[in-house]
């Protein structure tokens, strides 16, 4: 439209972090209703347009873009996990888990690395089940050499990450949550490990 300027396309990219960076903070606010209000931000867009209401409609698009922005993330982090995912077998027992290493193993200290798996199977109450999604793996004092791509069987307990109760404090899960991982395990001994290949 000729009478939108140049840069207003910076704008509405700034309104869509903006948006983003808004439904972190309120994340209490559910997806629903920012699809909602986006849904009527647009139909009073298309309105100010046929009245010839310029102003108005640039506002009205900057609005919606910025509430577009809340409801793409609100989406992101809401969607279902499948019945199989790795989230639903956190119960802190241990299991016989195999996965793929699926990211370079990054070193945290000394003797210490973070191992991203995709799950590809685990034994679950006595029986081997084909499960979903990522694994973080926090080991300490292994000996092996474990790489990205590498088939790993080991036997871990799964748990549900959780974020320090300090007020203020980093949101531990939920940036875990951003990186598609629900679920956490540890290796703190070789003889835990039944295999790599």
């Amino acid at each position: 439209m000729k009478f939108l300027k140049e840069d207003f396309s910076l704008t509405l990219i700034s309104a869509f972090i903006a948006g983003i960076m808004t439904a972190t903070i309120f994340d209490g606010i559910p997806k629903a209703l920012w699809f909602n209000a986006a849904i009527t931000l647009i139909t009073l867009s298309i309105l100010s347009i046929l009245f010839k209401k310029n102003t108005i409609f640039c506002l009205l698009l900057t609005l919606t873009v910025f509430i577009s922005g809340a409801a793409h993330l609100r989406a992101y982090m809401d969607k279902p996990l499948p019945a199989n995912h790795i989230f639903n077998y956190a119960d802190g027992k241990t299991h016989i888990i195999e996965g793929v290493v699926s990211a370079p193993v990054k070193r945290t200290g000394v003797d210490k690395t973070d191992i991203i798996i995709s799950i590809d199977k685990l034994s679950y109450e006595g029986q081997n089940v084909d499960a979903t999604g990522k694994l973080l793996v926090r080991t300490k004092g292994l000996l092996r050499d474990i790489r990205y791509g590498d088939l790993l069987v080991f036997r871990g307990k799964i748990s549900r990450p959780r974020n320090f109760l300090n007020p203020g404090a980093f949101d531990y899960v939920r940036y875990l949550n951003s990186k598609g991982i629900y679920a956490t395990s540890g290796i703190y001994r070789d003889k835990k490990i039944i295999s790599i290949e």
